[in-house]
């Protein structure tokens, strides 16, 4: 069974949830932000999903409209993942905003925002927005220090009871300076899921999927394929010096020397006229 779910963060905390709850945000768009950023997959840096072929992303059509679709199998590592690079970095304080537009099944993947939180330009570690934590954003740690305690961090109770967790407003007020180097979605490791993602939106710009850009057609006033067409005047032009018993380059400079014998020719003739008319 699909379920339609939108996380939308703020400051404070987590103002969107699971739609069978009755508490939706919905997601940031193009429309409402005036912001849209188009991405197909090569913009996306896939290599987190798992190595054993457990883990799936791809772009669909699904009613017109171009979305990721993201799934894990039934057992295996179970992970898919993708994140976005950010250049420049942008301020923690800027991406409170944070929504995954997800309709598939539950748990919806996790809001990733890579972060650097000591202004060495290097990141420390990821902070997960998972909606099923009630608005607490757990911070994982590289080379597996997820369950490692960082002292200047928030250690808000509850959620999933990971060492460093709180909301948006603790996590800013804690890293002031702190930078989003790169943003993305995971689902798993461990879970079994299917679904789609419409759009991811941060720092109010809607980030959307598709394919490839498809190369512009050739204006309406211009032929279509110019390449060809040139090789047809080509050979017109070929088989015309033929016909004159003129081929190739010296086919070409003995025309250009009969033109130019016909027009010394032509200028004795008036020549000559004009003397006999004085």
């Amino acid at each position: 069974m699909l379920k339609k779910i939108a996380t939308r963060f703020a400051a404070a905390g987590l103002v969107g949830g699971v739609a069978l709850a009755g508490v939706v945000a919905a997601p940031a768009n193009a429309e409402e932000t005036g912001c849209e950023v188009y991405t197909t997959l090569a913009d996306w840096d896939l290599s987190s999903t798992s190595e054993d072929g457990t883990g799936h992303n791809e772009i669909v059509e699904q009613e017109g409209d171009d979305l990721l679709h993201v799934w894990t199998d039934a057992t295996g590592h179970r992970k898919a993942a993708g994140y976005y690079e950010l250049t420049p970095a942008m301020p923690l304080a800027n991406a409170t905003d944070f929504a995954l537009d997800w309709t598939g099944t539950t748990p919806a993947p996790g809001g990733q925002l890579v972060v650097d939180l000591d202004g060495d330009g290097t990141a420390d570690g990821t902070l997960v927005i998972e909606p099923v934590y009630s608005g607490n954003i757990w911070l994982s740690v590289p080379a597996g220090g997820t369950w490692v305690s960082i002292p200047a961090a928030p250690h808000a109770p509850g959620g999933g009871g990971y060492p460093n967790q709180g909301s948006f407003a603790e996590w800013t007020a804690a890293y002031e300076n702190a930078q989003v180097l790169a943003f993305g979605y995971s689902l798993g490791s461990g879970i079994t899921g299917d679904g789609t993602i419409s759009s991811i939106s941060v720092d109010g710009c809607a980030y959307t999927f598709g394919a490839d850009v498809p190369v512009s057609a050739a204006p309406q006033d211009q032929p279509a394929a110019t390449g060809e067409t040139a090789a047809v005047e080509t050979e017109a032009a070929k088989d015309e010096l033929a016909e004159t018993g003129f081929e190739g380059t010296q086919g070409l400079v003995g025309l250009a020397a009969l033109v130019a014998g016909f027009a010394l020719v032509g200028a004795g003739v008036v020549r000559r006229r004009r003397a006999a008319a004085e």
